[in-house]
């Protein structure tokens, strides 16, 4: 009873997906946690000696792999648990990470954000970003699946929620650029 008088409200029932969002991942994050405790107390303790052993840094890249794509299971469960295609989590989960080969990333491409007109940097948003993300991207999902036809729905929908996301953040990222050119007009 105490239970359901607390699902029933709906505060409650946001921070009760908020957690599950993190709780499915504790397993993960406590063994790469040891991992790269006991590999950093090695480490210090052989002075390096063990840098170039293939078996060590095949373990410690355990410990390193989950906290770098960790935006990645946070967004891929945010979708899950919002209602959408994990899957599609997984991709707002990885407009969360750094990474060299992104084309956002790459040289020259310098991508403004909508609302700070600052430039495009995937590591500023962590987990948090990921974890918003994921949960739109669940949002919209949904509300593309309400009208979508069957027969579409499966090539259509995951498609069009990429897209529409895309040019929501282009036009808000132009409408931002547009007020700033306006507002620094109106200064001289």
């Amino acid at each position: 009873a105490q239970k359901a008088k607390y699902e029933s409200k709906p505060v409650q029932a946001f921070l009760k997906k908020i957690s599950n969002v993190f709780v499915a991942l504790l397993p993960g994050i406590i063994a790469a946690g040891l991992i790269n405790g006991i590999c950093n107390v090695i480490n210090v303790s052989t002075a390096g000696a063990l840098a170039g052993e293939w078996w060590y840094q095949g373990i410690r890249s355990m410990g390193w792999a989950l906290f770098a794509y960790l935006p990645i299971l946070v967004g891929y469960n945010a979708a899950r648990e919002f209602g959408g295609s994990a899957a599609l989590g997984g991709i707002a989960g990885m407009m969360c990470i750094a990474n060299s080969a992104m084309p956002l990333l790459a040289p020259g491409a310098a991508i403004l954000l909508p609302l700070t007109n600052a430039q495009y940097n995937p590591a500023a948003g962590g987990m948090i970003a990921a974890l918003i993300a994921g949960a739109f991207f669940a949002w919209m999902e949904r509300q593309i699946r309400k009208v979508m036809p069957d027969a579409l729905d499966t090539f259509l929908s995951p498609l069009l929620v990429l897209i529409i996301v895309l040019l929501a953040l282009y036009l808000r990222s132009r409408m931002h650029a547009a007020r700033a050119v306006r507002e620094e007009n109106l200064r001289f």
